[in-house]
C-alpha cells in the first residue's frame, strides 16, 4: 500500500453534511480502507484537508481505533492536495462533469470526495475542481451501465475505489463496473419482476393490478418486515 499509486479522499465536505451523512461518510471510509488494504494492487491512500477534531474523525476512529497509530497504513493531513501533489497530476473524480476516464492513468493522482449528499444535491466538487484549476473525469457509467428507473447515478466512495481498484489491475470497465450496486441496474428490476410473476397464478394483469396495490398498501408484508429487520451498512439508508 505505501508504495502504491497515490489515491486522494478529499474529506473538505464535512460542512455540507448533517450528522447521519457525516456517520455514513466514516461508514463507507471503513469499508474502502478494507477493500483497499486486502487488494492485489492497493492504492496509496491519503486523506486531505481533514478537520481532526471533527464528527467525521471522531466517526472514524470509532471504526478503526489504531488510526492514529504511526504504523497505521493511510496517510492522514490536515493539508489540501495542492500542497502535497503536483498540480498536473491531479485528477478530481466528479460525476457532474462532461468529461469521461476513458483510460486510467498509472501515473495521475486521482481524487475522489468523500461525502454523502442524500440531502445536498448540489454539484459541489465539481465548482470545487474549477477553483483550484484541476483537470476533471467521471466514470462512463452509461456506456456500460443500463439504469433501473429511479435509480440514483451517484456511487459512494465504497463503490468508487473498488472500481478504481480492479481498473487499475485490469484496465477492463466491464470487469471493474462489477462493483455498481446491483439494485441499480435494469436487469435486476426485470429478473425480479420476472421472479415475481412466476410465483403467482395470477394473469399478468391482475398481476400487475395487485403489485400497484402493494406498494399503495402502508402496511409492510412479511417479507418485507424480515428484510427491512436484517439492513446492513451497504443498505441505502445507512450508507
Amino acid at each position: 500500500m505505501i508504495h502504491g499509486q497515490s489515491l486522494v479522499i478529499d474529506c473538505s465536505y464535512e460542512e455540507h453534511m448533517v450528522w447521519r451523512e457525516t456517520v455514513n461518510a466514516a461508514k463507507q471510509m471503513t469499508f474502502v480502507f478494507g477493500d483497499n488494504r486486502i487488494h492485489k494492487d492497493p492504492f496509496n491512500l491519503h486523506l486531505c484537508n481533514v478537520e481532526q477534531k471533527g464528527e467525521f474523525m471522531k466517526q472514524l476512529r470509532k471504526n478503526i481505533p489504531s488510526l492514529d497509530e504511526p504504523w497505521f497504513p493511510m496517510n492522514i493531513h490536515t493539508k489540501g492536495y495542492l500542497d502535497l501533489f503536483p498540480k498536473d497530476k491531479l485528477v478530481y473524480l466528479t460525476p457532474h462533469c462532461r468529461e469521461e476516464l476513458t483510460y486510467f492513468d498509472p501515473d495521475a493522482v486521482y481524487i475522489v470526495g468523500c461525502m454523502v449528499d442524500k440531502i445536498n444535491n448540489e454539484p459541489l466538487s465539481l465548482a470545487k475542481a474549477k477553483r483550484d484549476g484541476l483537470k476533471m473525469a467521471k466514470l462512463p457509467l452509461d456506456r456500460y451501465i443500463e439504469w433501473a428507473p429511479g435509480s440514483k447515478k451517484n456511487l459512494n466512495i465504497n463503490h468508487m475505489i473498488p472500481i478504481l481498484l480492479d481498473l487499475k489491475l485490469t484496465g477492463d470497465w466491464e470487469f471493474a463496473l462489477k462493483h455498481v450496486p446491483r439494485r441499480k441496474l435494469m436487469e435486476t428490476k426485470i429478473l425480479a419482476m420476472q421472479q415475481r410473476f412466476s410465483n403467482t397464478s395470477l394473469n399478468r394483469e391482475d398481476f400487475l393490478k395487485s403489485s400497484k396495490i402493494v406498494r399503495r398498501n402502508s402496511s409492510l408484508s412479511i417479507i418485507e418486515k424480515k428484510l427491512k429487520s436484517k439492513k446492513t451498512l451497504y443498505d441505502d439508508d445507512n450508507i
